[in-house]
């Protein structure tokens, strides 16, 4: 499986190589195409290296700290960077090498060329290129993580009671995925009231009286992410906000119905701010979605900058949200699979309006 995922990385890449390091420094300069070819599922591989190769084949340099963390004999043990520098250097001087430029700081750039005594190419639209399309482990990773996030979302109208803060509901979500044998994606966003019209909001110490609630979290399963947005009414709610809802709803459904193989991102994004525009909302002021994956963010977006085609076997959310200053906000968000035909919705929990209701 993961010489499929190497060769389909040479595959994008325009260049004749020899070979390409993905080379991971401290925090965050962590990059997770490590993890998509070498597989590994625990362990932080801080200061560690993959070398790939045409034909499929890879090297891991690893940490005496990691080495038990390696499922794979294709390795070799360094005690300190300067070892495991001169190892590379003995693998690739002069060769022609492929790097994420993305996730390298610029002075690991710098020391790889000189470690190799060679340029690096960039071959970053490759690799990201690659982890698009997942194969059918990384699917069902994903999979188990939306039903994490999903299961969890049908309870959190349980939690939402007079006096309890946003803090508070951040808790319970986090203690529940990893009871259920996840860990978080990010942090969650719990935002009541007037916070739910930041789409980033993350959350504070303000308790719920009346009003809305928006909940965004995400689950992860062996590196693999889910991300879900549930907006709730607590009490009796106006009919602005029932009108918000549907809107979204009615949002999230032209996206839904648009996606498939071969549909420019850009269209989707396009027809989804138009409707939103449609309803006197002005234009909605983030992207229709993002692609998941190793990351939360993982090199696709539903914007009207985006040159992408959906393929089958991407991943991507789907949250539409209208945002109103000194009112609130209402997102809602799935995680969706594109197939031959369409679309197949990864997170299943309700959104009709009246479930959202507390």
């Amino acid at each position: 499986m993961m010489k499929n995922r190497i060769k389909k990385i040479f595959s994008y890449v325009q260049h004749d190589l020899d070979a390409i390091v993905i080379k991971n420094s401290t925090a965050p300069f962590i990059d997770l195409s490590f993890f998509y070819v070498t597989g590994i599922e625990s362990g932080f591989f801080e200061n560690c290296m993959v070398v790939l190769y045409p034909e499929g084949e890879m090297e891991i340099l690893v940490s005496q700290l990691e080495k038990e963390n390696i499922k794979t004999t294709h390795y070799e043990v360094f005690e300190n960077t300067a070892q495991r520098d001169e190892m590379l250097r003995k693998k690739l001087k002069n060769a022609k090498i492929g790097v994420n430029s993305s996730f390298l700081s610029h002075k690991d750039f710098v020391e790889l060329e000189k470690i190799v005594c060679q340029n690096l190419i960039d071959i970053e639209g490759a690799i990201q290129h690659a982890r698009l399309i997942k194969d059918n482990t990384e699917i069902k990773y994903i999979k188990k993580a939306c039903k994490i996030s999903s299961d969890i979302t049908l309870g959190i109208s349980s939690l939402l009671d007079n006096g309890i803060s946003e803090q508070e509901i951040v808790s319970e979500i986090v203690y529940q995925i990893y009871r259920q044998g996840g860990s978080i994606a990010f942090t969650p966003i719990v935002a009541f009231g007037k916070n739910t019209a930041c789409p980033h909001y993350s959350y504070g110490i303000k308790k719920l009286t009346r009003g809305l609630v928006l909940v965004d979290f995400g689950a992860k399963y062996k590196r693999y992410c889910s991300d879900i947005t549930r907006t709730f009414y607590y009490g009796n709610p106006p009919s602005k906000f029932l009108q918000m809802y549907a809107d979204v709803l009615d949002a999230q459904q032209v996206a839904l119905k648009l996606i498939k193989p071969g549909v420019p991102m850009a269209k989707v994004h396009d027809e989804v701010n138009a409707f939103i525009r449609t309803k006197g909302y002005g234009n909605m002021i983030h992207s229709t979605g993002h692609s998941l994956g190793l990351g939360v963010h993982d090199g696709g977006v539903l914007h009207n900058r985006s040159e992408m085609i959906f393929s089958q076997g991407m991943v991507f959310t789907v949250e539409p949200g209208i945002y109103i200053q000194g009112y609130g906000g209402v997102r809602i968000e799935d995680d969706i699979l594109v197939t031959k035909e369409g679309v197949e919705i990864l997170t299943p929990a309700h959104r009709e309006v009246d479930r959202m209701i507390v």
